[in-house]
């Protein structure tokens, strides 16, 4: 059966056509694409974490700084006004922008691996049945 599967790159979609061996050899690259994508996913995180703990920080400090101000509203746009606070916002920001994009590349690269896995399941199933 003719596919238009190509062995050194993973698939944007899945074909129900596959052979076993095109199944084996997808769901370990897949497989492998999760767990590469975890650990990127994992970095990201502890890179949000980390700019979000920073930027929590400085805002603190430039609050203190302020403190003179009496209004809670005033004192808080005062503070995050402060270059340094808006440069950690945007770190901030940015940070959050790419840990959404790679925890969904990972979940959809997970869907690909779950969906492999019950196309094998089918394909055995259907062995079984056939040879009764």
């Amino acid at each position: 059966m003719s596919t238009n599967y190509d062995h050194n790159t993973l698939p944007e979609f899945i074909s129900e056509d596959l052979e076993p061996s095109q199944l084996f050899q997808l769901s370990c690259k897949l497989s492998n694409e999760v767990a590469r994508l975890s650990k990127i996913v994992g970095g990201y995180e502890v890179a949000f974490k980390t700019a979000q703990r920073n930027y929590k920080n400085q805002l603190s400090e430039e609050i203190v700084l302020h403190r003179e101000v009496k209004t809670a509203t005033v004192l808080k746009a005062i503070a995050e006004s402060e270059p340094y606070v808006k440069e950690l916002a945007v770190i901030l920001d940015q940070s959050e922008v790419l840990l959404i994009m790679a925890k969904a590349e990972l979940d959809g690269r997970d869907k690909q691996y779950q969906g492999i896995k019950k196309l094998i399941d089918l394909k055995v199933q259907e062995l079984r049945t056939f040879r009764g």
